[in-house]
């Protein structure tokens, strides 16, 4: 059996335009591009890209926030189950499922309720689920999750004003944790943090994950960071999975140009063109960073790249 416990198979989502000059017409942006990776069990799977790349989408529809408009998205609570596809289940069934597999968001200043105090906060969405053991005995364990995110069990009865952004950012996670999930989504969760903030965060989480025995989802844009904290890194561009590598092997030889892109400095040598990622708004004729790529040829333009693997390590370039 596989040792997935979230396995993405060829997932595509698109939304309708409805804004700029170019809406209308019944016109659509692809976000999420025929995408398939695989969580495994007890590790941390990066995605990384610009803003615009897919990332996030592909988080919300793992938790089932949006339904795929194609493929498949399987939890396997363990190693002997077949699985269950997301975006089948029913309302009752999601909700069980949101037990498991919790949303950490990226910006806990908005997320975070100011008129609960930090204990409430941490119980609220506890209280409508299967195991929520009352409300003394969930107290105490948001008191004791406080504890193991490296806060006071005295804090519950502050309120998220009282605390700076990665105080606030631990309280999201305590949140996430309280309901013992098997899965942690955390989408861009350190990217608004200062740099000693970040590490801090990070090594909380990858302790949290030891203990706990979780598997994460970790979204980012910045691949160093990512590379540091993440056992396999897919790094997206235009809603496309571009190159695919156990982390170690990534930060030390990045094959896709977007991918040396991403590290900056020397590991943009590669001389990639200034620019966004771009919003793709019909079918896909070619590679979607040709219109980037300083070395792209005819055949870029015209033939999206297959992939071509070297062990654990795949990309999608013609260059290569």
């Amino acid at each position: 059996m596989s040792d997935f416990v979230v396995e993405v198979s060829n997932v595509s989502k698109s939304f309708p335009l409805e804004a700029g000059f170019f809406a209308g017409g019944n016109r659509r942006v692809y976000a999420v591009n025929d995408v398939s990776f695989g969580i495994r069990r007890g590790s941390t799977y990066g995605i990384v890209g610009e803003s615009g790349c897919g990332k996030t989408t592909t988080a919300r529809m793992i938790v089932g926030l949006h339904r795929p408009d194609a493929g498949t998205i399987s939890y396997k609570p363990d190693s002997s189950s077949d699985g269950v596809d997301v975006s089948s289940l029913g309302r009752r069934k999601l909700r069980l499922f949101r037990e498991k597999v919790k949303y950490i968001f990226q910006d806990p200043a908005h997320s975070l309720n100011p008129r609960l105090s930090v204990g409430d906060i941490i119980t609220d969405s506890y209280r409508y689920s299967s195991v929520y053991p009352g409300r003394r005995a969930a107290g105490d364990e948001a008191r004791d999750v406080l504890s193991e995110v490296g806060l006071s069990p005295e804090d519950a009865d502050r309120h998220p004003s009282e605390f700076s952004g990665g105080q606030r950012q631990r309280i999201s996670i305590a949140r996430g944790l309280i309901m013992k999930p098997d899965v942690l989504v955390c989408d861009e969760i350190v990217s608004a943090l200062d740099v000693s903030v970040q590490g801090q965060i990070l090594n909380l989480l990858q302790d949290i994950k030891e203990s706990r025995g979780l598997s994460l989802l970790f979204i980012a844009h910045d691949l160093r960071v990512s590379c540091y904290f993440c056992d396999t890194i897919g790094v997206m561009y235009c809603g496309f999975l571009v190159e695919e590598a156990p982390a170690a092997d990534l930060y030390r030889t990045a094959l896709h140009p977007y991918s040396r892109m991403l590290f900056g400095g020397a590991g943009n040598s590669f001389g990639a063109k200034a620019g966004e990622a771009r919003s793709i708004t019909g079918v896909v004729s070619g590679c979607p960073f040709a219109h980037r790529c300083p070395h792209s040829s005819s055949v870029c333009l015209s033939e999206l790249p297959p992939w071509k693997y070297d062990g654990n390590h795949k990309v999608r370039c013609h260059l290569l």
